[in-house]
């Protein structure tokens, strides 16, 4: 069971999610709902309070005009890393280039990447079907089960990371 003072530090991030994408979210999507999800996620899982303030942020280098060092400032020195590893490289063109650098970057943060990163997988994982896009997101979540294996495999998040994608691969 989480704290008062870390219940605090969750709406300090939805505070400062709402607001750095209210004022220069870039992505049509619903970022903020899709943060809030993973980040109640690693919540109820009850995952440190380090990785739930990452899944709330995950997203906001990549959909918005935040920096790094914003969050560095706010929220610390390994929530900053946590979400620079989960951000893709605008300047890799390739979705598959992209996805697999990020999950290189995640690989090599360690742990607390990949399960945040395991968790908007899970969460994103039913668009996939609603655009058409199946297998792309079954071979992206494929990919990513086998490079994060040996870190998180006995994490909740991977074994139901696994059974998204067996529904993904059922509808194909």
């Amino acid at each position: 069971m989480k704290d008062y003072s870390d219940s605090k530090d969750v709406e300090k991030a939805i505070t400062f999610l709402v607001n750095q994408i209210s004022q220069s979210g870039n992505n049509p999507k619903p970022v903020i709902l899709h943060s809030i999800r993973v980040s109640l996620y690693l919540w109820d899982k009850e995952y440190p309070l380090q990785i739930v303030l990452s899944g709330m942020l995950h997203d906001l280098i990549e959909d918005s005009d935040t920096l790094v060092e914003d969050i560095k400032e706010i929220f610390g020195n390994e929530v900053s890393e946590i979400v620079e590893a989960n951000s893709f490289n605008e300047e890799i063109q390739s979705r598959v280039g992209r996805y697999k650098s990020v999950f290189e970057s995640c690989v090599s943060y360690g742990k607390d990447a990949l399960i945040v990163k395991a968790a908007d997988l899970l969460d994103n994982a039913p668009y996939y079907a609603l655009e058409n896009n199946l297998s792309f997101g079954r071979n992206k979540i494929a990919y990513f089960l086998e490079v994060s294996r040996p870190a998180i495999g006995k994490e909740q998040v991977y074994t139901d990371l696994e059974g998204a994608l067996a529904d993904l691969s059922d509808a194909l």
